[in-house]
């Protein structure tokens, strides 16, 4: 069963990552030799209630589980376990959705202090420059921003694929080149080479490619814990709270749930609308807490 489940998603690095995850909470559980014919509803329940016991989200037992039944549906197509022992569905183990995960984000108030806010070093200045990037750049994550090429910049915007997104879609989404995303091209861009900033080589394997980001990130979100502190934000700043910051403004300022999709590149319109109920939730918690 672990051959199977490490194969699964061969292709891209971080869903392998995932995956690996899945399995050593799995095996942590039962054993190192775990088979597909020990895995039944019994098995998965008390999975579940081992893992909330020792402090664990059900949030985190539906991905575990959800990764475990695409592995388990894969085994039944190349006929290495029999269908009838299928132990997921409403006969079987119900896989648990957990709650609605609040996302962070700026109030309006809290943004303008953000875009204004004027870095002391050059560790922080790092890390605020591609937040704000982020930010004008339709709330882009930051796998996007470093793979971003200079044939994805034109005079007056960028045309990207989203990362996320990449061997499911080839939709380009266009983002309105803003005078600040210009600014940090032009500080922190290196011409001449593929990638506009210095994060990415093409020599790269995949693995590479994935810690090199990680890295990235990681630097990112010290510098903006700094400016967490210093301008004593309520909610955590970090690299995803400026795409939740996009959303919310978007929204509103009046867009559609619609053109929310479109800015933000998500597949479906069903993802944008549980990514803004999430953020209103957010929001409806602030005004009652403000009463």
């Amino acid at each position: 069963m672990a051959e199977t489940l490490r194969a699964r998603a061969k292709v891209r690095i971080s869903t392998v990552k995932k995956y690996e995850a899945a399995l050593r909470s799995l095996l942590a559980f039962s054993h190192d030799n775990l088979t597909f014919a020990e895995i039944t509803p019994a098995f998965l329940q008390n999975y579940q209630n081992w893992f909330i016991d020792k402090g664990g989200s059900l949030t985190t037992v539906g991905i575990n589980c959800r990764h475990l039944r695409a592995v388990y549906r894969l085994a039944i197509r190349n006929r290495v376990v029999n269908p009838e022992a299928y132990p997921f569905g409403v006969r079987g183990y119900v896989i648990p959705t957990g709650g609605q995960q609040v996302k962070a984000f700026l109030s309006v108030a809290d943004k303008d202090r953000f875009v204004n806010y004027k870095p002391k070093s050059e560790a922080v200045a790092f890390g605020y420059d591609f937040a704000v990037f982020s930010y004008y750049a339709n709330g882009i994550n930051f796998a996007d921003i470093a793979s971003l090429k200079w044939v994805d910049v034109r005079p007056d915007h960028l045309a990207i694929r989203r990362q996320k997104t990449a061997g499911r879609s080839d939709k380009v989404i266009l983002i309105y080149m803003h005078d600040r995303m210009r600014e940090v091209i032009s500080r922190r861009g290196k011409p001449g080479a593929g990638y506009v900033f210095p994060v990415l080589r093409d020599d790269m394997t995949d693995s590479q490619r994935f810690y090199a980001i990680g890295r990235f990130v990681r630097r990112a979100n010290k510098a903006l814990k700094q400016i967490e502190q210093e301008l004593a934000l309520p909610v955590r700043l970090r690299t995803y709270t400026l795409r939740h910051t996009f959303s919310r403004v978007m929204r509103f300022n009046g867009a559609s749930a619609y053109d929310v999709k479109e800015a933000l590149g998500h597949e479906s319109l069903k993802t944008t609308e549980n990514y803004l109920n999430t953020l209103e939730i957010e929001g409806k918690k602030r005004i009652s807490e403000g009463l």
